[in-house]
């Protein structure tokens, strides 16, 4: 039985632009991908499994929040995830894995992630770096963590985000 979340989830599957549900017509030799309805579970089982990694780093008590952490993925299986994650992007999946910032085939600095191991996408691993960790700070506005909080000397409690949308709403 379907429910209410599920049908909306659906609708907004087909209104999404074809790059973000991860839909591809065919490779340079005319070969066809797998279809959308194929890859709409993919990011969906990536989330899942960063969401253990937080949840693993939420019980160390290294962070918060998921917002709280910077998430690195060093090591994803080549033919499948890695491709998606280069596509999809690291702003776009900061947002989806609702963390202040993704890295993409880079290891965490030394003695400060808390590391995961995929049991459910073999070859996938996942590293939480608290944000407090890296020296970044807090936007007052949006509450995610960046390096560049304070680069504005106008506003310097917000990031680089929130500055251009604060300045547009004042005269």
């Amino acid at each position: 039985m379907r429910g209410a979340a599920d049908e909306r989830l659906g609708e907004a599957r087909e209104r999404a632009p074809r790059a973000l549900v991860g839909e591809v017509d065919g490779d340079d030799d005319g070969h066809p991908q797998r279809d959308a309805e194929d890859r709409q579970t993919d990011l969906p089982r990536v989330r899942g499994e960063v969401s253990r990694a937080l949840e693993a780093a939420r019980k160390q008590g290294r962070i918060g929040k998921g917002v709280d952490a910077i998430v690195y993925v060093p090591t994803a299986p080549e033919e499948q995830w890695l491709p998606l994650f280069e596509a999809k992007g690291e702003a776009l999946l900061t947002t989806l894995f609702n963390v202040s910032g993704v890295r993409l085939k880079q290891r965490a600095p030394e003695g400060v992630a808390v590391s995961y191991e995929s049991q459910d996408i073999p070859g996938l691993a996942v590293e939480v770096v608290p944000a407090r960790a890296l020296g970044w700070n807090k936007c007052e506005r949006c509450w995610t963590w960046s390096p560049r909080v304070g680069e504005d000397a106008t506003h310097p409690t917000l990031c680089e985000r929130c500055v251009p949308v604060v300045r547009a709403m004042r005269p």
